[in-house]
């Protein structure tokens, strides 16, 4: 694949058709979940500390959120000229969803979901006069943030334990990814997770040199993330990468993040994308030798 495909597939008009789609799409059904199953707010946090967040219990006033939720994620997908009142709706929304969810005492790992409008955003107001630099920094502010993302979670690892982080990592991963389980079986009490917890536990126990190959690999994708924003050929691979990263994390520790994983795979690998275009270059090349072997 040359540079002239992954141009097309995060720049072109399709392309970023398929990102919004696919952002827009799984940001609405994580802020329908959070929001539906949100129980009572315990202590403010975020904006709930200046909105009187409580009144969502009120079936009305969620059911009327949840319609501007989505008529928002509509008009963001399919309304390019009210992309700006678009994404600033989504945002504000965005950061009422983690504060709400917060203020209930459980924790939300989908503060990304925040920072994504926060790139747009800015591209569509300092780039709204120049529609080649649009394109670019519309994917390329959100890019940076991903990665900043990444590369900030290395350096939390780094001030822990410094390079030793990965042996240290492997002596006590088994404990983590048992954790995992346990969380899952408290919530579920399926006890076929327990089991698979206790068999995943002392596999990682009894191959404890590869965990810490793959934890050392994992430390540096993370600390040279930046390097994902140079060129797009390298955004997709470090998001090739990323998506393993991720499968490791949700086999090993039944953890998604789905924050920071949905807009990676949107962003990064832009999937719906790639299959439309790879479809679209594998038909230009068959019709090619068609036209060729009939002259």
């Amino acid at each position: 694949m040359n540079k002239d495909f992954f141009y097309r597939l995060f720049y072109s008009k399709e392309g970023w058709f398929f990102i919004k789609l696919l952002i827009g799409v799984r940001w609405l059904l994580e802020l329908g979940y959070n929001l539906l199953h949100a129980t009572t707010i315990i202590e403010p946090i975020g904006l709930c500390k200046i909105l009187p967040c409580g009144i969502l219990s009120n079936s009305i006033v969620l059911g009327i959120v949840l319609v501007v939720s989505f008529a928002s994620v509509v008009i963001y997908i399919f309304y390019e000229k009210y992309a700006i009142p678009s994404i600033v709706t989504l945002l504000v929304l965005s950061l009422f969803m983690i504060s709400f969810h917060e203020s209930t005492g459980v924790f939300i790992r989908a503060s990304l979901f925040s920072m994504i409008w926060v790139g747009q955003l800015a591209a569509y107001i300092f780039h709204k006069n120049n529609i080649e630099d649009l394109k670019k920094f519309r994917h390329q502010y959100v890019i940076q943030l991903i990665c900043a993302t990444y590369f900030l979670a290395s350096l939390t690892k780094l001030s822990d334990a410094g390079w030793a982080w990965p042996q240290q990592g492997s002596d006590y991963f088994a404990l983590s990814s048992l954790k995992g389980y346990l969380y899952d079986y408290f919530d579920t009490g399926n006890t076929t997770l327990l089991n698979e917890g206790y068999n995943l536990a002392y596999l990682l126990l009894e191959y404890k040199q590869l965990v810490y190959w793959l934890m050392l690999g994992a430390l540096l994708l993370e600390f040279t993330s930046p390097l994902a924003v140079l060129d797009k050929r390298l955004t997709f691979f470090y998001g090739i990468m990323f998506l393993l990263l991720h499968i490791g994390i949700k086999y090993t520790m039944s953890i998604t993040i789905g924050g920071t994983y949905y807009s990676m795979l949107a962003f990064m690998l832009n999937p719906l994308g790639l299959l439309y275009f790879s479809f679209k270059y594998l038909k230009e090349t068959y019709l090619k030798k068609e036209a060729i072997s009939s002259i």
